[in-house]
């Protein structure tokens, strides 16, 4: 890759993982399933606006709209709802090392899904390591029972597990344009998050936080800059380098997450959560290594 691309690659990294610190803040205040639809919601037109100038607007049709929806389920509503309820307990810098195996999952997800991606030796190596870096991660004495951080852990990997399996599943499906999937992805995310949140009764007493100058800056900026900005710059970077390049930007989001978490929130740096971070990394890169070569 060029050095701008390069460059671009970086700040679409340092853009997903400004979300976390956001949700760490603003899940004090609000509930892990408001959170979630209310990020959809707000960043919902900035993304449709984009897709309104670059990709024609929402899915053309019944066959864009059915991968949209794929989408929507595990790709927008299960990984906002995860990674929201997770923060609750664990600081959004571990959260981000944890969303840092998604590569690792995408693979173990293609290995039975699709035909020509299985995992050799070499890829089962690094599944293995990255394994052992999220046990470091995580510590083993969580395997010996849930407490509040064990079970935040547990429930924020499921946002990169959802990830990956609806990245997996979505590569089986007729490919289309990325801003404009992304944006019907969105609509279709909060119409699923929308009736639990009602189920929940937190729309009722929830919304009030909003009015809020403080929580209404924050959630902006939350769906703006670590929401919006990060699905155009990725979109941006497909063009300009390829999809493959641009799934590099996963490697480099956990890192931004520890400097980021550290320097605006003052989350102290596990010596664990570096170690397991470059398990994972190296895990990652032994499983990709031949699809980014």
């Amino acid at each position: 890759m060029t050095l701008s691309n390069w460059g671009l690659l970086l700040l679409t990294a340092a853009s997903f993982a400004i979300s976390l610190p956001f949700n760490k803040v603003l899940v004090a205040n609000l509930s892990p399933i408001l959170l979630a639809l209310l990020r959809a919601v707000v960043a919902f037109p900035a993304v449709w606006l984009l897709a309104r100038l670059w990709a024609g607007g929402l899915p053309a049709d019944r066959r864009e709209w059915g991968t949209a929806a794929l989408g929507g389920l595990l790709v927008v509503a299960v990984p906002f709802t995860a990674i929201s309820w997770g923060q609750q307990f664990i600081a959004s810098g571990l959260g981000g090392v944890l969303y840092g195996t998604m590569p690792l999952m995408t693979a173990a997800f293609a290995h039975f899904i699709i035909a020509d991606e299985r995992l050799n030796l070499c890829k089962l190596a690094g599944f293995a390591l990255g394994l052992f870096g999220i046990v470091i991660v995580v510590g083993p004495s969580a395997l010996l029972g849930f407490g509040r951080e064990p079970l935040g852990e547990a429930v924020t990997l499921a946002a990169p597990m959802s990830y990956a399996l609806g990245t997996v599943l979505l590569r089986r499906r007729p490919p289309m344009n990325p801003l404009r999937l992304t944006a019907g992805m969105f609509l279709v995310g909060q119409a699923i998050m929308l009736p639990v949140a009602i189920a929940e009764g937190e729309l009722n007493h929830g919304l009030g936080d909003l009015l809020r100058p403080r929580t209404a800056v924050l959630l902006t900026g939350l769906a703006l800059a670590g929401t919006a900005m990060p699905a155009f710059l990725n979109y941006l970077l497909i063009r300009r380098s390829g999809a493959t390049n641009a799934s590099l930007a996963m490697f480099f989001l956990p890192v931004f997450a520890l400097l980021l978490g550290s320097t605006i929130l003052q989350e102290p740096v596990r010596f664990s959560a570096i170690a397991g971070l470059i398990l994972i990394l190296c895990g990652s890169l032994a499983v990709t290594r031949q699809d980014t070569a």
